[in-house]
């Protein structure tokens, strides 16, 4: 085999592997506005203040954290989920507060045999995983 043909398998390989990273990531950003969703109706039936901007605050220094743990890059994790914040907020007030139609993307995180039977490294750092 040349090296262009061994380059083109490699190239295949990884191109594959962050295809089931992105989906991974899409289907995560679809569960977490799921979850913001529940807590904005919960917090509108309660009478309570929809934005916490201090909260807001804290999500994206955890997220800063967690990306220099895993030697990501702190701003790119805060900006996605800043914006994840803001698209959540945005649809949940576009839709008068109504629930999202559909499945529950956190339980398929798991369960999606695209993602789950592929995605677990070999080697490297174990990232701890919250399931609800």
């Amino acid at each position: 085999m040349g090296a262009g043909r061994a380059t083109d398998l490699a190239l295949g390989e990884l191109r594959t592997r962050l295809a089931l990273i992105d989906r991974s990531l899409v289907l995560s950003l679809v569960a977490r506005e799921e979850a913001q969703r529940e807590i904005l109706t919960l917090k509108r039936a309660s009478s309570l203040p929809l934005v916490d901007r201090e909260r807001e605050r804290e999500v994206r220094r955890r997220a800063r954290a967690w990306a220099r743990e895993f030697g990501g890059d702190p701003d790119l994790a805060a900006h996605v989920l800043q914006a994840a914040l803001e698209s959540g907020k945005r649809r949940f007030f576009r839709a008068g507060g109504t629930p999202l139609a559909g499945a529950h993307a956190a339980a398929l995180l798991f369960q999606d045999p695209e993602i789950a039977p592929r995605s677990r490294p070999r080697d490297g750092p174990r990232i701890p995983v919250l399931v609800g």
